[in-house]
């Protein structure tokens, strides 16, 4: 399969490991982040599922929600116990990133409704042989557990 040329620079960009924001948190340190976020898991996606959008609208998904295991909780207690459920909407970033399988650290809020246990994403760091993109210096990777230090640190109002 060949690409063009002018498409390398956007495949390489999607299929790179570094974490992702929403657009809305793209302007908030990694620090801000954290200490907003609430929930912190490291999971493993076990169902992905798409929600189209309605007709009439000009994108052709709009949300993708997730179930997820959890194997650490490093900010919040999941209400699921060892079971979660994500959303992430097409705008974000992350979108492109989570599947079926796949072991992230993620940033998640609760939903403004409280009868909704859909926790939405707004961080994701792609787990790679036990190692993340360092959340200030993309380029470098870092043990799940060094980028565990560097949230409890900036959780705890350092940083």
């Amino acid at each position: 399969m060949t690409f063009p040329p002018r498409l390398l620079p956007v495949l390489l960009f999607a299929l790179s490991p570094l974490p992702f924001a929403t657009a809305a948190d793209e302007v908030k340190s990694f620090g801000e982040q954290v200490r907003a976020a609430d929930a912190i898991l490291r999971v493993k996606v076990v169902d992905t599922r798409v929600a189209r959008a309605a007709e009439g609208k000009t994108s052709r998904v709009d949300t993708l929600t997730g179930t997820c295991e959890v194997a650490e909780a490093y900010k919040g207690k999941p209400e699921g116990g060892k079971s979660v459920e994500i959303r992430c909407e097409r705008k974000q970033t992350g979108f492109s990133l989570i599947r079926k399988d796949g072991e992230y650290v993620m940033i998640l809020d609760k939903p403004e409704d409280a009868k909704d246990k859909t926790l939405s994403v707004k961080a994701v760091y792609p787990v790679t042989d036990g190692k993340v993109a360092h959340p200030e210096d993309k380029e470098q990777q870092i043990p799940v557990e060094k980028l565990v230090e560097i949230l409890r640190g900036h959780d705890n109002g350092h940083g």
